[in-house]
């Protein structure tokens, strides 16, 4: 859990890897003054005071969007394609995940020293791997972990794959699902 302050007294509460009752590993909930947003790979829900409870909010999607693989890789790519052809500078640019990482490094050096880090960071280690050194985070399972090993398929039975993505199933829940 970390909470980052931004200007005009604006915080960002993050928890992660506290997973809420039915969720995947590609859905989150975003709460605000006026309301909150419940995203998921491929649905958006909106609960404020105009919604009567939570609504569904129009998405556009059209045959084969889907969160891994279908249209939205193609979109990403293409946007990729238009950058490097000097189009507007890419979502996921150096620049612009610059900030991004600082912050998140920033929650790991908060962890670590147990108190509130101000930006910009000073440590310019990995504090993860600082507190693995110090003692202070031991390793439980030993080896590499490889957050994209959900999407390895050679210990997945395909035909219940298809079974379940035909239930309407996300990809994230059936591979949890088949690969514990």
């Amino acid at each position: 859990m970390g909470l980052i302050q931004f200007e005009r007294n604006i915080q960002l509460f993050v928890q992660s890897d506290l997973k809420r009752e039915g969720a995947s590993a590609g859905s989150f909930l975003i709460r605000g003054t006026e309301g909150m947003l419940d995203v998921a790979e491929t649905r958006v829900q909106l609960m404020n005071a105009d919604s009567n409870g939570w609504a569904d909010v129009p998405l556009d999607m059209k045959e084969g969007d889907k969160a891994i693989g279908g249209n939205a890789n193609a979109a990403q790519t293409q946007e990729l394609v238009d950058w490097l052809e000097g189009g507007a500078e890419h979502r996921g640019s150096g620049y612009k995940a610059r900030d991004t990482v600082e912050m998140m490094m920033a929650l790991y050096e908060s962890a670590r020293k147990n108190q509130v880090i101000h930006l910009p960071l000073q440590e310019k280690g990995y504090s993860l791997d600082l507190m693995i050194q110090e003692g202070n985070l031991p390793v439980t399972q030993p080896g590499r972990y490889d957050i994209r090993d959900f999407l390895r398929r050679d210990h997945i039975d395909e035909k219940e794959y298809a079974r379940l993505r035909a239930e309407g199933m996300g990809h994230h829940q059936i591979m949890n699902q088949l690969g514990k």
